[in-house]
């Protein structure tokens, strides 16, 4: 009884607060309440392993990112990579990050170079998974890996969430989410030393289509990583290689470090954001890996193309696979094995994806633009700024169809005085009819005149 008034006291005194800071307090004491039971949870992060790093689980947000200002668990990852965390359930996803330890302990195995490297506490590399906290039977869950794929899934994730808005079902996007990172790479499929291809359900690359409705998602996965007798987890082993030899040829300095690697990652992880590897981001923006001579173009179907035989050159130089007890060395022939379904269409058994509303650039004409300085501006928000001699103007930022749009004027420019026409509308269709007509500012020629008393003063200019 005590306990309950002690409980009931700290409530109102938290209900009391005003300040911002207080509020926070408040949302994370009442998720004592709403978080049901202590469970454990463990696992790996796995790159190769990434050692005596900070893991932490976070709640997810609306949007499907990670609420990194609030820490429901924390905890670090030992010498191999694993971790284990005592956590609160509740009944909905939580997101688990693991990132480099500010005391600068951090350090990550590299396969291509055979030696760990250094994370420095202000490396930007991190591993992230999404759980629905329902995988999470009785008192713990293990096995609960923290690897690129899980990233290139949390990272997808919040691309269907932003596109089916608050209203979505985030357990199901979850799910859909990681079951086409298991399609896409084959992970269901093992990889053996034997020359024969394994025996993966991802594969009928024919098909225009293939449902994920027999398909595991990664959590179902239960891959561990320190079973190198298991076909399933060399074959994730030798592909996370693959990426290793990548950060290798991108590198930015002698020697490949944990920023190369994240890079890597991240590139890797914008080119999955609509759901298919194509070299490019949900925008259709070219993706590059590295700079100068270093730098790697993703092309159309990027892990076929670059991954497989980056995972290749690693096999083919007797790269040793390993994170724990023992390592494994494949024959070249077993990278036949390997097959990827970059771009394919899947149907999803899930759930169905909105289809996002269609844009529309906004632009139009100029004429007599003489002199620099003008800026353009729709709906007081998205500006432009127009180069002097310029006869057109697209808007860097599209609009959505249906939407109103004004455009005006934030600057003039030198010497110019500009208008506008077409100025207003509602987004239809491309809109290029807006007009800026800029003519010479005028000016008056004046000033006063004293101890003039007679007529016929005439001044001229």
């Amino acid at each position: 009884m005590k306990q309950v008034l002690s409980c009931l006291l700290i409530f109102i005194s938290l209900t009391a607060c005003s300040k911002e800071k207080d509020k926070s307090l408040l949302e994370n004491f009442l998720l004592i309440f709403v978080r049901k039971d202590r469970v454990t949870l463990s696992g790996s992060a796995i790159k190769g392993s990434v050692k005596f790093a900070e893991v932490k689980i976070h709640p997810v947000k609306l949007d499907g990112s990670c609420e990194l200002k609030s820490i429901l668990t924390t905890g670090n990852t030992d010498a191999n990579g694993e971790y284990s965390l005592v956590h609160n359930r509740g009944n909905g996803l939580i997101c688990l990050r693991v990132s480099a330890n500010p005391d600068g302990s951090s350090k990550m195995f590299d396969e291509k170079s055979f030696e760990d490297i250094p994370l420095s506490p202000t490396s930007d590399f991190s591993l992230t998974t999404i759980l629905p906290e329902d995988k999470i039977i009785g008192k713990s869950r293990g096995n609960n890996s923290l690897t690129p794929f899980s990233s290139f899934a949390s990272r997808r994730f919040a691309t269907l969430m932003a596109q089916a808005g608050p209203n979505a079902n985030a357990n199901a996007l979850s799910q859909k989410a990681s079951k086409e990172v298991v399609i896409r790479f084959g992970l269901n499929g093992g990889l053996s030393s034997s020359n024969t291809r394994s025996n993966s359900s991802a594969r009928n690359t024919n098909s225009a289509t293939i449902s994920d409705a027999n398909f595991p998602d990664l959590h179902d996965l239960n891959v561990n990583f320190n079973d190198i007798n298991n076909p399933v987890t060399v074959k994730s082993m030798a592909i996370l290689a693959g990426f290793s030899v990548l950060a290798s040829r991108s590198r930015t300095a002698a020697v490949v470090t944990s920023q190369d690697l994240d890079a890597v990652i991240e590139t890797f992880s914008k080119d999955f954001e609509d759901g298919i590897f194509d070299g490019k981001d949900k925008t259709g923006t070219q993706l590059f890996i590295g700079t100068g001579t270093n730098r790697i173009t993703l092309p159309n179907n990027s892990i076929t193309n670059i991954l497989i035989p980056a995972v290749n050159t690693f096999i083919s130089e007797g790269g040793s696979l390993g994170v724990g007890q023992g390592s494994v060395i494949l024959p070249v022939a077993s990278v036949s094995q390997i097959q990827f379904l970059d771009t394919i269409t899947i149907q999803s058994g899930t759930i169905t994806t909105p289809t996002p509303p269609a844009t529309f650039t906004l632009g139009g004409t100029i004429t007599g633009l003489t002199a620099s300085g003008l800026v353009l501006q729709n709906n007081a928000g998205s500006s432009l700024s127009v180069s002097s001699g310029s006869s057109t103007f697209v808007f860097p930022t599209s609009i959505n169809s249906g939407s109103a749009y004004s455009v005006s004027i934030l600057t003039q420019p030198s010497t110019l005085t500009c208008t506008l026409t077409n100025a207003t509308g509602t987004a239809s269709a491309n809109i290029t009819n807006i007009a800026v007509a800029c003519i010479p500012t005028v000016f008056t020629i004046g000033g006063t005149i004293t101890g003039y008393t007679n007529g016929g003063l005439v001044i001229q200019n």
